[in-house]
């Protein structure tokens, strides 16, 4: 599909919504670099089509860019896209760029409106540990292990507030499960030992 909008913008149809087809075309090809080119430049001439920021958003998470990740599902959201993910997605964005506050004010948005996918809980409250509210960070890091997330971070968080509590038995079942993960953290040795 990619290289039938290829030829018709080579056939002189150079615009936007071309662009934007062809870039969304590519990225289903998994073809990120080329679908980032032409979504960009589809956005540049002033496209009209709001799955582009989605679909930016998509790419640029899989590049790891976060931030710029960030900035186009936060257009997509506003855009009202109906992608039920981009909440989470939104949230993971901004935690995997250090955007802890930002982090929690979306995905406490999402949980306001409904939203009660793990991923939610964990990442907000992995926020909130950042941000120093433990007993937030506790309660979200509860409920993201009872609903069966599967994160090393959430698990040694979930490990440290425990201890905090000196609840140690809860303590060394999330350090065990996070050992399962990634078992080469001399850290979690340490705090678990204790």
């Amino acid at each position: 599909a990619a290289a039938d909008y290829d030829a018709v913008i080579q056939s002189g149809q150079v615009d936007a919504e071309n662009f934007a087809k062809k870039g969304i075309a590519e990225y289903n090809a998994q073809r990120t670099d080329d679908a980032i080119k032409s979504m960009e430049s589809a956005v540049q001439r002033g496209s009209k089509n709001e799955m582009l920021k989605y679909f930016l958003g998509e790419a640029y998470f899989s590049k790891e860019d976060y931030k710029k990740a960030a900035t186009y599902y936060e257009q997509a959201q506003r855009a009202n896209v109906e992608e039920k993910s981009i909440p989470v997605k939104l949230g993971r964005s901004y935690y995997l760029s250090k955007n802890y506050s930002a982090a929690e004010t979306t995905l406490s948005d999402a949980i306001n409106k409904g939203a009660n996918d793990n991923e939610i809980y964990l990442y907000r409250g992995i926020s909130r540990y950042e941000l120093k509210n433990e007993e937030g960070a506790l309660a979200d890091l509860k409920l993201a292990v009872d609903k069966g997330a599967k994160d090393y971070d959430g698990f040694y968080y979930y490990g440290n507030l425990q201890f905090k509590k000196e609840e140690y038995h809860l303590a060394v079942s999330a350090y065990d499960n996070a050992l399962a993960m990634k078992n080469d953290d001399p850290i979690i040795y340490n705090n678990r030992g204790k």
